[in-house]
């Protein structure tokens, strides 16, 4: 292959298309600037699947919108692809696709066949160019070159730029001569998901790991970052994080011991809010803070609810009701679950549920196991805490029976309700038999949600000691 060595690949401009999906989502334009038998051309295309070699690359002359027929792989890998083709039109443009594939069937857009590479050329075209495999050096070096102009991909969502276009070997070597951290650092914004977990993109190689971050952000919003962590020279076998400060850009700091979470609750005529001493003893010191502002509220804002219950679940019917009785219009929020085990093994293999809008036999939404539902897998080995989703206590049950806390924000969730919702959630394990096992356990749970007025009636907060832990 040409330029076996490492190479310095050019910088290209990366934009979108449009164009049949059956030429594959990425293409590469082309410019020769002179008539002549056959050009050469390097594409650096900086790809991250395995097997380039195998996949077809067509080329299209733009002028006619004609395939030329008439093109060589000199040589592909991950990096760069090297080609020679007949230009029909000099100067002209020409279309390079090198994903082309049969789209994907409606029913199963998993699968993609990617067409296999070909040999196209005519003998006679190629004899006369000297351009059998392989090809002499000499011969390469003498061909016109042509030059890519831009990178392009079919739509927007297609686009590999800038968190699919791999870093090349030397790139990268470079990187690691430079820096000799066993993990390196590379904080992302939000509008680039990181998506490559073989390959360092080339945008963080030219930007240099990083243990600083800053951004921009509206009030009221919520805003999130990524970072990457690279293992440079030492695997990972397990990461934790753990959050800092925040400061911005004039020195202002949120201490990281002040990271709270609100709900937002609005009203529109008036606010009332209580605070209730259930103690034997009269409370020496209550300090608070009310903060809120006079302003227009939506017309179609719903009013901030919350709402407490707790039941031991019983083996003969293992379903434990979050909430129920909700009328109106609504969203459901969060769920927070405070699970006293009362039986030893798992007990996290229940579904559940979310009944709305006339749903009585079966939910509109259905779980696929507790552990799932607070975003979980194979059980809560250990303690996390994200926005969306956590387990932040877990006693082993050493000093009593085993107690888990754990939450689930469904700020990002369409669980939305017209006429009624009710929610529940199944206490389910193992029996020894690998069947499930109904289990009798004693859970807390504090359901969120917002909805126009009128609310349904809630039940009546039991007394003190019908709340106390275990």
């Amino acid at each position: 292959m040409c330029g076996a060595v490492p190479v310095s690949l050019a910088e290209v401009t990366y934009g979108t298309g449009s164009w049949d999906e059956q030429r594959g989502d990425q293409c590469a334009v082309v410019h020769v600037s002179a008539a002549a038998s056959a050009a050469k051309v390097r594409i650096p295309w900086r790809r991250r699947d395995n097997d380039c070699a195998q996949k077809a690359i067509w080329v299209y002359d733009a002028a006619s919108g004609n395939k030329v027929t008439n093109v060589v792989t000199v040589g592909v890998n991950r990096e760069y692809g090297d080609l020679v083709v007949q230009p029909s039109t000099a100067p002209g443009d020409y279309n390079i696709y090198f994903l082309p594939y049969n789209p994907p069937n409606v029913n199963d857009a998993s699968v993609v066949y990617y067409f296999p590479a070909e040999n196209t050329a005519s003998s006679s075209w190629v004899s006369s160019n000297r351009l059998s495999l392989p090809l002499a050096a000499g011969v390469w070096n003498a061909l016109p070159s042509a030059t890519v102009t831009t990178m392009l991909a079919r739509t927007d969502f297609n686009r590999l730029d800038p968190m699919e276009v791999i870093s090349t070997a030397a790139e990268l070597q470079s990187l690691l001569a430079k820096y000799s951290d066993p993990y390196m650092l590379f904080p992302e914004d939000r509008t680039n998901p990181i998506r490559m977990a073989d390959d360092l993109p080339l945008s963080w190689v030219k930007r240099e790991p990083t243990s600083t971050f800053s951004g921009s952000v509206q009030p009221n919003e919520y805003y999130a970052f990524q970072v990457g962590v690279y293992a440079a020279r030492q695997a990972i076998t397990s990461l934790s994080l753990q959050f800092g400060s925040l400061t911005n850009g004039v020195g202002q700091v949120i201490p990281a011991s002040a990271f709270n979470c609100y709900w937002p609750m609005p009203f529109r005529k008036h606010a009332k809010i209580t605070f209730t001493n259930e103690d034997k003893d009269e409370l020496g010191l209550l300090t608070y803070q009310i903060t809120y502002a006079e302003t227009e509220v939506p017309e179609n804002a719903g009013y901030f609810h919350a709402q407490w219950r707790r039941a031991v679940t019983d083996r003969a019917n293992p379903d434990y009701t979050i909430v129920d009785g909700l009328t109106g219009q609504g969203k459901y929020a969060g769920t927070f679950l405070a699970w006293t085990q009362l039986s030893e093994g798992w007990f996290g293999e229940g579904e559940i549920k979310f009944f709305m809008d006339g749903d009585t036999d079966f939910p509109t939404i259905c779980g696929t196991g507790t552990e799932d539902y607070l975003c979980g897998s194979y059980g809560f080995p250990e303690v996390y805490n994200t926005a969306y989703a956590g387990n932040v206590l877990q006693q082993a049950g050493t000093a009593g029976p085993q107690k888990w806390s754990l939450y689930r924000w469904h700020i990002m969730d369409p669980i939305c309700f017209d006429k009624d919702l009710r929610v529940t959630i199944q206490a389910l394990g193992w029996w020894p038999n690998g069947k499930y096992q109904p289990l009798a356990d004693d859970i807390a749970s504090v359901a969120y949600w917002y909805q126009n007025e009128p609310h349904a009636a809630f039940p009546k907060l039991p007394a003190l000691d019908k709340r106390w832990p275990r």
